[in-house]
């Protein structure tokens, strides 16, 4: 007659810990893909639109610790619901890892087939309304500053698509095959902007092409070299914006030629919350 051991408790604990540990680690792989097909993903969502003032929609994403970040249908509403900004896909061409360890080096980021819809109104706009957040200083008054430092990155925009709206009226001009280009380098301290697209203007086409290159962009002695060259591009929508301090101004008709020129300009950290200044 033979009798089967029983493991020892000791054996037992060891046993556990083992599945226990295994377990973990599965579920840490995992994690990234668990969030892109869950409830969690809306929990992302609403975490982002906590720094706008709006919504964030991300209809899917592809999430692994060793592959590239990709976003698909990705949708910003305004405080009324209404669709701002839609993009078809974003992908990172860094690793998910790999941003997250090195966060001043974002790699390249693509976004394809974006679209603005852009209402100006007389004292501000609705992607100046929903980006608000994110340009206005929280920090508290008797608190230091802490200095800014861009990440080394490079943005790609392909197939976009402005619609610049009129709040005032039924104007609309339109930009098509919008491409941007805007590569940080140099540790921050500058940036190079390649953008192109073409124009509509209540049936009139017409094209523009420029460059920019900008150094120390977040000091007070920001400078810029801009090169364009442009064909019937329409100066309605520069109306829009003219009018915040000279009221009543209107703009039409389209230009045509190019622009070379050294521009010395003040810090984008003091200008933007100048411009993007929802209560003025």
């Amino acid at each position: 007659m033979s009798t089967e051991s029983q493991p020892t408790a000791p054996n037992r604990w060891k046993r556990r810990g083992l599945i226990a540990l295994v377990g973990l680690i599965a579920l840490i792989w995992a994690a990234p893909r668990v969030i892109s097909v869950s409830p969690l993903l809306s929990w992302a969502s609403g975490k982002a639109s906590e720094h706008l003032n709006g919504t964030v929609e991300i209809g899917r994403a592809s999430l692994g610790w060793f592959a590239p970040i990709v976003l698909r249908d990705v949708v910003v509403r305004d405080a009324d619901n209404r669709v701002a900004i839609r993009i078809d896909r974003i992908e990172t061409d860094q690793r998910l890892l790999s941003m997250l360890f090195d966060r001043d080096d974002l790699g390249g980021i693509r976004i394809d087939k974006l679209h603005l819809d852009w209402t100006v109104g007389k004292t501000s706009s609705n992607l100046e309304a929903v980006l608000a957040k994110l340009i206005h200083s929280t920090e508290k008054p008797n608190e230091p500053t802490k200095p800014i430092a861009l990440p080394r990155v490079h943005v790609e925009i392909a197939n976009g698509t402005i619609d610049i709206r009129d709040a005032d009226s039924p104007r609309v001009w339109q930009v098509t095959e919008f491409a941007l280009s805007a590569r940080v380098q140099d540790a921050g301290k500058s940036v190079q902007i390649l953008t192109q697209g073409l124009t509509s203007d209540n049936g009139e086409n017409g094209s523009f092409k420029a460059e920019v290159f900008l150094t120390n962009p977040l000091d007070a002695n920001l400078k810029a070299t801009v090169k364009s060259n442009f064909t019937s591009l329409p100066i309605g929508p520069v109306g829009l914006f003219a009018r915040r301090s000279q009221p009543n101004t209107e703009f039409a008709g389209t230009l045509r030629g190019h622009i070379r020129a050294p521009l010395q300009l003040e810090g984008l950290r003091r200008m933007l919350p100048q411009i993007v200044d929802t209560e003025r």
